[in-house]
């Protein structure tokens, strides 16, 4: 492993790997943290071409995963594994200001009860009719 302080490159701060000449974290001149590139992109810029979670928070005891975010990019939030795009273990969505609103902008699928605390507006309304 390889620990250098470097201004001439635009670098404060690198690590690498001499055998593979590999950059895995670096901190810019200008505070952008890099991990697995030598050139971040953004404040924080993670880049990964392997199949293991590219980022990953557990709690202390490691009993759940407090969120994930899988090699294919799946989010998972109280979920080790996502299987979809986001996945949101036991628990609720909560809000803590604004309109209060959930837009889904495509088909929405409730695989067990919705409950509705105020009214239901609908552009179609598909079901048995009774109300």
């Amino acid at each position: 492993m390889e620990v250098e302080f470097v201004d001439n490159v635009g670098l404060a701060f690198r690590v690498g790997d001499q055998l593979i000449d590999d950059t895995p974290f670096v901190i810019t001149s200008d505070g952008t943290v890099g991990i697995g590139t030598s050139a971040p992109t953004a404040r924080l810029a993670i880049s990964y071409d392997g199949t293991d979670d590219i980022f990953r928070i557990d709690d202390v005891a490691g009993d759940t995963t407090p969120l994930v975010v899988s090699a294919d990019g799946s989010l998972g939030i109280g979920v080790s594994s996502p299987s979809t795009a986001l996945q949101i273990g036991t628990g609720s969505i909560g809000f803590a200001d604004g309109d209060m609103d959930v837009y889904v902008g495509g088909t929405l699928e409730v695989d067990g009860s919705v409950h509705v605390d105020g009214s239901i507006i609908a552009g179609q309304y598909y079901g048995d009719g009774s109300g």
